[in-house]
């Protein structure tokens, strides 16, 4: 009897012709027994209106829309929600800026018959390199193994459900993948399977890294709850995130978007972050917490883009000597005077400050709205 399959795909603000790509290998495969669940999880409203109409292209994706722009990333909530509407028990987690070969989805099948967890390998796209130039050469290009990709990933509808979905802690980026691998294979007693690159892969289109799009140690924080936590209680879950229907987000649920759009002064404090950046910090604290439930607090500020970093001979040889003290975990380093010896407020300290800030005191926030570009910062909270 064939396996029918519900592709799952997370989606946001990326470019059109990326998605075109991706949905272009599916429509290509020489399996034709699934469906794509597609949910555009807050891309920006122009970016938003031609995907949609480009979906609609392919008969065979489900389109979903949730409007949380400005929320932070959270693809473990986004594929809870696809897990919830997909139609068939057998799950493949598919991002938009992979494209598979042509009998990717045989390959799954087969594999899918013997197997309940399975994770697949990924060849990186140089920048504008072309697909049709690596189908029969791909010995030029790097690849991401299984054990690495563990967000390319075949699992059985009933198990994500079993162990409560992916952990919706983990958001921006990463980590999801392993935690809920790890917590399938300990409900299953099965190890994760990995597909032989030779049989079936995929080819990751190249785009810039988002590392520096995050918060300082946000890595090492989201590693230390999976490891320190997650691992002390045999992986479970402390919220099982599928019990309930899952709902999406719409304009009425959002009246910061309306707020940006046309302000009412009246509900709106703003905050201005200042030298010294500690003193603004318990200054932020103390007008959030007196903040009137159902006020909105605003941040909009312009920093001074950070001084060029020196690329003398010498500053690289101190450069490597932070990055082996680093390693060996001695905690000295050597440091540029010029952060500790004026008075520079850098946007860095105060986005990471506000992205630890709503992650850790999400309970008492009813909406935000972060972003974060050319130097500048806009955060709105809607106090709850």
């Amino acid at each position: 009897m064939p396996i029918d399959f519900s592709v799952l795909i997370a989606y946001r603000d990326r470019n059109p012709e990326v998605v075109n790509l991706c949905l272009q290998s599916l429509s290509q495969q020489t399996y034709s027994n699934f469906e794509v669940c597609f949910l555009d999880y807050g891309s920006e409203f122009t970016t938003q209106a031609e995907v949609k109409a480009l979906t609609q292209n392919f008969p065979f994706v489900r389109y979903f829309v949730s409007q949380t722009q400005g929320h932070f990333w959270n693809r473990s909530k986004a594929l809870n929600f696809l897990a919830q509407q997909a139609q068939h028990e057998h799950i493949l987690v598919l991002d938009i800026d992979l494209v598979l070969t042509s009998t990717f989805l045989e390959v799954l099948a087969n594999y899918s018959s013997r197997y309940k967890l399975l994770s697949y390998a990924v060849y990186w796209l140089p920048p504008n390199g072309l697909i049709s130039h690596f189908l029969s050469n791909t010995v030029l290009l790097a690849k991401l193994p299984c054990s690495y990709a563990r967000g390319c990933i075949a699992y059985h509808k009933t198990d994500l459900f079993a162990v409560g979905g992916y952990d919706e802690f983990y958001c921006i980026w990463g980590v999801e993948d392993l935690d809920l691998v790890a917590r399938i294979e300990y409900f299953t007693k099965q190890n994760i399977q990995e597909i032989p690159l030779h049989e079936g892969y995929a080819f990751h289109v190249w785009h810039q890294t988002v590392a520096n799009q995050m918060p300082t140690n946000w890595y090492k924080y989201l590693y230390h709850y999976y490891f320190e936590q997650k691992k002390a209680q045999n992986f479970a879950n402390t919220v099982n995130y599928l019990a309930q229907p899952i709902s999406l987000l719409n304009m009425q649920d959002r009246p910061i978007l309306l707020q940006r759009e046309q302000p009412d002064s009246s509900q709106i404090i703003d905050f201005h972050f200042t030298f010294p950046f500690l003193r603004s910090f318990n200054l932020f604290y103390h007008t959030f917490y007196t903040l009137p439930k159902g006020k909105f607090l605003r941040i909009k500020q312009k920093f001074s883009p950070l001084p060029q970093k020196s690329t003398s001979f010498k500053v690289k040889i101190l450069q490597t000597l932070n990055y082996f003290l680093q390693k060996l975990s001695i905690s000295y380093r050597f440091t540029e005077i010029i952060y500790y010896d004026t008075e520079l407020v850098t946007a860095n300290e105060i986005r990471s400050f506000l992205f630890y800030f709503i992650h850790t005191f999400k309970a008492e926030i009813k909406d935000y709205y972060f972003d974060f570009q050319n130097d500048t910062i806009e955060c709105w909270l809607h106090k709850g």
